[in-house]
């Protein structure tokens, strides 16, 4: 008797039917991709640091502003938790539409291939053309409680902003954009193939695609509102 092939990860990429088409000949194990999951915020935790590096590098001379080694730290080990959080959503979501034979551990844990593509992507790009501030640092001498706190408020969200609007920060969000679009339609193939029904692949994916971008929504008005207070204090 033949052994069913174990699945590849370039199949993944290549042929994603015949990917899942092998996982489903494999007994099911929630975990089986944790380590992808894993190493996913890890590597995007690392371009999060360089990404926020000038940021850091702008507001250590400031009184109270962490270090930039702490801001390291806490950018990877964020995103490890971030993402390890997102992808217990995701299959708990993604089982209320494609149910149990729909393997949404397995299937959005493999879906992460492709965040983990792209932050292998700009992580090199990032550290070889880093961002720059273009932001000339405010006078804090003088100022303490209340008014410091809203000096470097508004300083950090200016530098923000600026950081945001240049080149590799658009492409960056582009990128992730276009990576989180064939994380779904991974998982869509997948919920295809191991459940055989068109319905609840569909719904495997628009439960948690509507629910975080409910939840994406809510923290860009949140973010806006942040900053419209304190620009007008």
């Amino acid at each position: 008797m033949t052994a069913n092939p174990s699945p590849t990860l370039t199949d993944l990429i290549t042929r994603p039917r015949d990917f899942f088409t092998a996982l489903r000949g494999l007994t099911p194990n929630n975990t089986r991709y944790l380590w992808l999951v894993a190493v996913t915020g890890l590597i995007s935790g690392l371009y999060a640091a360089l990404m926020q590096k000038p940021v850091q590098d702008a507001m250590h001379s400031i009184p109270g502003v962490p270090s930039g080694a702490f801001g390291l730290v806490t950018a990877v080990l964020g995103s490890l938790v971030v993402t390890l959080l997102m992808w217990l959503l995701l299959w708990g979501l993604g089982s209320l539409g494609a149910g149990k034979d729909g393997r949404a551990a397995e299937v959005f844990g493999a879906a992460f291939l492709p965040s983990l593509i792209v932050s292998l992507i700009l992580l090199p790009i990032t550290a070889l053309f880093p961002l720059h501030v273009n932001v000339a640092a405010p006078s804090f001498a003088g100022l303490e409680g209340k008014e410091l706190a809203h000096a470097i408020q508004t300083y950090q969200l200016a530098i923000q902003k600026d950081i945001g609007g240049q080149p590799l920060s658009i492409i960056g969000r582009v990128l992730g954009y276009l990576g989180m679009a064939w994380q779904f339609y991974l998982a869509w193939v997948g919920f295809g193939v191991l459940t055989g029904d068109r319905q609840k692949a569909l719904k495997g994916v628009l439960i948690p695609l509507a629910v975080f971008l409910l939840l994406g929504g809510a923290f860009w008005l949140l973010g806006q509102a942040a900053s419209k207070m304190v620009g007008g204090a």
